[in-house]
């Protein structure tokens, strides 16, 4: 089940553009797009968690570019998948007022997707409702629009139901 939604986030998350380096050891450029070799799937995890452990104590400056577009998506879709044991969505929604890179941007919006109704608070789901109705509307990123929707209208992930419904496939 868990690496259907994978499978889902990382082709989901394949739209766009370029990134940088990071302090987690992924490497791209906009010409070469070279990596250094990530070992294995478990190597992967762990750093995923590494990642979530800075955000958790505070350090997302090491973490945000993680969220970034490169030529292997697999970190990135681990830490998407991973967001979601936060204790609240509060750090993603003031992540997603101040994001610039449209493919991190991305990657915030479909992390919203493993949240629970106890970890979106009422008042958190309001400004982040009213943020992502706008940007579908008004974004010209087609990546964008495609997390908003699959946000907004599917309640499910693969064949298992969603932890939370948002209830606003009508706004669309």
């Amino acid at each position: 089940m868990r690496s259907l939604v994978l499978l889902m986030l990382l082709l989901i998350t394949t739209v766009g553009a370029l990134t940088s380096t990071t302090s987690f050891g992924v490497a791209t450029s906009n010409s070469s797009r070279s990596l250094r070799p990530q070992t294995t799937d478990a190597s992967v995890r762990e750093r995923a968690r590494a990642a979530l452990q800075q955000l958790r104590q505070g350090n997302g400056d090491t973490v945000w570019p993680l969220l970034r577009h490169s030529a292997d998506p697999t970190l990135r879709s681990y830490l998407i998948s991973a967001l979601a044991d936060l204790p609240d969505a509060e750090i993603i929604a003031k992540r997603l007022q101040r994001e610039t890179d449209v493919s991190a941007r991305r990657a915030l919006i479909l992390s919203l997707g493993g949240f629970t109704k106890e970890q979106l608070t009422e008042s958190v789901r309001r400004r982040l409702v009213a943020t992502l109705l706008r940007w579908y509307r008004d974004d010209p990123d087609g990546g964008i629009h495609g997390a908003i929707d699959w946000l907004f209208r599917s309640g499910r992930q693969g064949n298992a139901p969603r932890k939370f419904e948002w209830g606003q496939a009508a706004a669309l």
